[in-house]
């Protein structure tokens, strides 16, 4: 019984800490204002585009593999389309970004989705946490969780997230070469990282990447087939291609990559443009990330994307230049 009561004080002590950290970050939070610089604040503009851009325009989305390496001012000018590059990080998740083009979807309306090979459903929930600080009404967009793990991942997003606050005012960070890549600012107006572009990376990490042969990708496949059909209602079209990728990492890794297109090509409710193969690029020609392509691997990158959609019927035989002069309401 003694054990039992013990017990009992504990798990309120430990609730009662817990609540009493969530209750003092939200505080701090409130007083201080936080950063809306970083990187993933620019879901605010991405968003504004969505809205914005009135159709017919060209849509990526996917992780920082399009965000990095896209050039969506190439992309308008051969293909005769306006061009909203959505993409932004891997870690938000599929059923994040589907919700997130579910939000911008218009009639005439064409989509190219590219996600990471090792890119999750559910996402990470600390990053969602962060883009929810810039763009609150994301929140619908986050998978749902067990209440305990949202709560408690809540809690310490936001300690942590106060601490920093506190931190950085009182000793500023010290600047780095990557200081000027991961914000807000980096990026342009159609929504592409730019930031990188003419700089390289001192001492550039050996890419390591490990792509299971036994990746279930069924969870990921489910949440774009979800979007499809409402694409599909909407009279919008969708397309999906593989992300670029480093030479050195596909033969690492060509057994789980084969499996994933394998699980994609038997599921997806789409038209697949190309292979693996065709993203695949030299490791000299990605920044800092086997998912970033450099300034010539964007350009790279940018052009075989032109060359994919070009294959099209979609291209071939529409003229988007004139098919829907008057605006459509979603």
């Amino acid at each position: 019984m003694k054990i039992k009561n013990i017990l009992i004080q504990l798990i309120g002590f430990v609730c009662f800490s817990v609540l009493l950290i969530f209750t003092v970050a939200g505080l701090f939070l409130w007083l201080i204002p936080q950063p809306s610089e970083h990187y993933l604040a620019t879901l605010v503009e991405k968003q504004n585009l969505l809205q914005s851009v009135s159709p017919p325009r060209l849509i990526l989305m996917g992780g920082s593999n399009l965000a990095f390496g896209t050039d969506s001012e190439l992309l308008e000018k051969e293909l005769k389309i306006a061009v909203v590059n959505g993409s932004l990080d891997e870690h938000l998740g599929s059923y994040f970004m589907m919700k997130q083009l579910e939000a911008g979807i218009k009639k005439g309306d064409l989509i190219l989705i590219s996600l990471e090979y090792d890119l999750r459903s559910e996402g990470d929930l600390s990053t969602q946490l962060t883009v929810l600080d810039s763009y609150p009404s994301a929140v619908t967009w986050v998978k749902p969780r067990h209440w305990l793990t949202h709560y408690l991942s809540q809690v310490g997003h936001y300690s942590v997230s106060t601490f920093d606050t506190l931190y950085t005012r009182c000793i500023p960070p010290k600047a780095n070469s990557l200081t000027a890549v991961y914000q807000r600012k980096a990026f342009s107006e159609k929504g592409d990282m730019k930031g990188h572009l003419f700089k390289k990376v001192i001492n550039r990490p050996v890419f390591e990447i490990q792509i299971d042969t036994l990746s279930d990708y069924s969870q990921q496949i489910q949440d774009m087939n979800r979007f499809i059909d409402l694409a599909t209602r909407k009279e919008a079209i969708v397309y999906f291609t593989f992300p670029s990728f480093p030479q050195s990492c596909f033969e690492k890794n060509q057994q789980g990559i084969h499996a994933i297109e394998k699980q994609l090509r038997a599921s997806l409710k789409t038209r697949i443009l190309g292979r693996p193969e065709d993203a695949l690029m030299d490791d000299e020609l990605f920044f800092d990330s086997p998912y970033h392509p450099n300034t010539r691997g964007r350009q790279i990158r940018s052009y075989r994307l032109i060359q994919l959609l070009e294959s099209t019927r979609t291209f071939q035989e529409i003229d988007y230049t004139t098919a829907f002069e008057i605006p459509i309401n979603p």
